[in-house]
């Protein structure tokens, strides 16, 4: 009788979980149907490059570009697996056109500083090899950092693309700006283009990781004459937290108009 019981609850725990695993799915799929009808001009052969945040893989961007590829808003260009030692190897997808994407993949995938500078090192073989001479940057978490620490460090610099725009999706920049970091904030280009966007869940003050003071701050990492944009998405898990920001339609609406012209 006993066992009859708790195969019963468990047959109901494992119901409950399938009937939550795809009332998620639908959600989503639903979502990402808002795409179908934002349409975007395929504009140039300005690569963005995708930066993912603290143990970040493949599957912290895949997902937000696969929708842009599905959808119309870009198309994936190459992906770049970049070693512990710096060394990377690209592979290329539908190449250079049609608003192209470029993800990147650390193996040292926390150690930020040390991912910014191999950064670097992908930014000149992209002018020096293919060319390439502007850029979009576009980080979650502390890839956003990876990003801004990367143009602080490099000013004016002619062997690597310009940055014209930046995004940062989530960004946990430090929230007492030191003298040291003040003295930087020249080197950003003050025509550098900045989308801000963090989240902000139910009544907390972060997404659940990062605070969105963490996120506001970045306003003072930028030079004042920055056309800078500040955005917070408010909401519960599926929308607002850290690691769904990037699987919300709503961002990926907010950066696709950012970043290319709108029909």
């Amino acid at each position: 009788m006993l066992k009859k019981k708790w195969i019963k609850i468990g047959l109901g725990v494992i119901i409950l979980a399938l009937a939550g695993f795809l009332a998620i799915q639908i959600y989503f799929f639903a979502q990402k149907q808002q795409l179908k009808n934002f349409k975007v001009s395929y504009q140039n052969e300005i690569p963005t490059i995708y930066l993912p945040g603290l143990y970040g893989t493949d599957m912290t961007w895949g997902g937000f570009i696969q929708r842009y590829q599905e959808f119309g808003q870009s198309k994936l260009g190459y992906v770049v697996n970049v070693a512990k030692n710096g060394q990377f190897t690209e592979k290329k997808v539908a190449g250079m056109h049609d608003n192209p994407a470029i993800q990147m993949i650390f193996a040292q995938n926390a150690q930020p500083k040390i991912e910014a500078r191999q950064l670097y090192k992908y930014l000149q073989y992209l002018k020096a090899k293919r060319g390439v001479k502007t850029v979009y940057l576009v980080g979650h978490s502390s890839g956003a950092t990876m990003g801004y620490d990367m143009l602080v460090a490099h000013p004016n610099d002619s062997t690597i693309p310009r940055v014209q725009k930046f995004v940062s999706l989530a960004g946990d920049f430090p929230v007492h700006v030191t003298q040291a970091a003040r003295a930087k904030v020249n080197n950003i280009s003050p025509s550098l283009q900045v989308l801000n966007v963090g989240g902000k869940l139910w009544h907390l003050s972060s997404d659940g990781l990062v605070k969105l003071k963490e996120v506001t701050i970045l306003r003072d990492y930028l030079p004042r004459k920055t056309a800078y944009q500040l955005v917070i998405i408010k909401g519960g898990p599926l929308k607002a937290f850290h690691s769904t920001l990037h699987e919300n339609v709503a961002v990926d609406k907010l950066v696709a108009q950012f970043l290319y012209p709108v029909h």
